[in-house]
């Protein structure tokens, strides 16, 4: 309910019936109004041109907030996943995974030459050390799909994950480029692949 002073003539008000509640000189608490003198005040309520002003009032009136209140985030409210902050996991397909036991058995020097270039492009160096292993980087290369989380390992930290793998999409992509340049080179390996999957 709106505070008296929402209403415009407070001399409408009901008379106290003497059954109440003293809470201060002021202010009286009543339990109980006397069915005549409440039927009284009712026509004498109903018939005030303030009545309609007074019920808009009452009907607009809200509690204020105090200045101070801080809005706390309800606990029980789970964010979606599909709002959470950050870029989304990069997932590259490896063309040139297929070939890798083949490369990695035979090992021609343009392997090495490409791994160890893309190792220290992708990932960089420090005080003149590569920044990761080649051999991490080589053994990215048998991933179907290069993803951090799929080099990460329990000596692997997610950031040198990351590193590696920006390596390897670096040189799956120069190997693939070394093949198309060279078609003799890719349809003998092509040749061999069919070999063994007859042979599975």
């Amino acid at each position: 309910m709106p505070p008296q002073s929402a209403f415009q003539n407070t001399s409408l008000l009901p008379e106290r019936h003497p059954v109440g509640l003293i809470i201060d000189e002021d202010i009286t608490v009543d339990y109980s109004y006397s069915p005549v003198t409440f039927k009284r005040w009712a026509d004498k309520r109903r018939s005030d041109p303030l009545l309609i002003e007074d019920a808009e009032k009452a009907v607009r009136w809200r509690p204020t907030k105090p200045a101070h209140t801080i809005e706390r985030p309800d606990p029980e409210s789970k964010e979606p996943a599909s709002s959470r902050r950050g870029r989304p996991e990069l997932k590259t397909p490896n063309p040139v995974a297929s070939y890798m036991s083949l490369l990695c058995h035979q090992r021609p020097h343009w392997v090495d030459a490409i791994v160890y270039g893309s190792t220290a492009t992708g990932a960089g160096s420090s005080s003149g050390k590569l920044n990761v292993q080649p051999r991490a980087v080589l053994a990215a290369l048998y991933l179907k799909t290069i993803s951090a989380n799929a080099v990460k390992t329990a000596d692997i930290t997610l950031r040198t994950a990351q590193t590696v793998a920006k390596a390897a999409r670096h040189a799956a992509h120069g190997i693939g480029c070394y093949l198309d340049r060279h078609p003799m080179t890719k349809a003998r390996m092509d040749l061999e692949l069919s070999y063994e999957l007859a042979a599975d």
